[in-house]
């Protein structure tokens, strides 16, 4: 069979992947340098590594597949990280909204309804100062 493909699974502590780098057999994993070619007995040994050593029931550590696999796999996740790009930016109002809200009372419709009238002579206040107490 040809070699496989692995990778420490993205660093996601919400989902139990709290794992940022692993070493086995003198080869370093780590989550940010993406696949790693292996041979099947590695990818077999590291099939079956968990997130938490002692914790079976965690979640497992490494995304082992094959190439055409990986390449589905990080299509998939490219698709999703742009959907959630997308939602984060603000949508905008349809028309009709405006129609519905037209009652409601705005600061350009304050600007020239004011009913306090200002003079010309009237000086600004001074800035108060606090005072410092004394020890």
């Amino acid at each position: 069979m040809p070699d496989q493909l692995v990778r420490l699974k993205p660093y996601n502590p919400n989902r139990g992947h709290k794992l940022r780098r692993f070493m086995t057999d003198g080869i370093r994993f780590d989550n940010s340098k993406g696949w790693y070619r292996v041979s099947q007995a590695m990818a077999d040994k590291l099939s079956k590594i968990h997130q938490d050593y002692y914790d079976m029931d965690s979640p497992l550590a490494f995304d082992v597949r094959t190439q055409e696999e990986a390449l589905e796999l990080e299509e998939r996740e490219s698709m999703e990280k742009e959907r959630r790009a997308a939602a984060s930016q603000p949508h905008s109002t349809p028309s009709s909204a405006k129609a519905v809200g037209e009652a409601a009372l705005t600061t350009a419709d304050l600007a020239g309804n004011t009913d306090k009238k200002e003079s010309k002579d009237e000086k600004p206040k001074p800035a108060t100062r606090r005072r410092r107490r004394s020890p």
